[in-house]
């Protein structure tokens, strides 16, 4: 809600600039008015209304291993990374071990995101990645 409000602010303010330069602009010479429109020109157009898109979402802590993670991974990872390992997977995903691991030395979040795993559209969504990404900025809870 803070950030809608500082959104909206800084459009306000942006108005209020914008509308103080045309007035300006009229006393001007053309090549001043043409330097000083493609300056606003600029500004405005730099300006995004919505900024949410720059935050980062807040991390939520109470993603744990067994409550959240788990799940994810024995219904999207296990027809590969089970025992046995199938289709050339290389590691396990069976345990908090394996899959914190997989997090922290295999690039597993990366991998997810890229659309590399899983293969065969059985991809996460969003949700189910913030939740592992979650999980690991919390400190990977059991």
């Amino acid at each position: 809600m803070i950030i809608k409000n500082y959104t909206n602010i800084r459009i306000e303010i942006v108005k209020i600039i914008t509308i103080k330069l045309i007035l300006i602009i009229k006393n001007l010479t053309m090549k001043k008015r043409f330097l000083l429109s493609t300056l606003l020109l600029f500004i405005m157009t730099s300006c995004s209304s919505n900024s949410e898109d720059d935050v980062n979402p807040p991390i939520n802590n109470n993603i744990t291993y067994a409550g959240n993670v788990k799940s994810i991974i024995d219904s999207k990872c296990l027809n590969c990374h089970g025992d046995p390992l199938n289709n050339g997977a290389p590691i396990f995903l069976l345990t908090l071990a394996n899959v914190q691991d997989a997090v922290q030395n295999g690039d597993l979040i990366g991998r997810i995101e890229s659309g590399s795993m899983p293969p065969g559209g059985n991809d996460l969504t969003p949700d189910q990645v913030q939740d592992i990404k979650d999980w690991e900025a919390g400190g990977f809870k059991q």
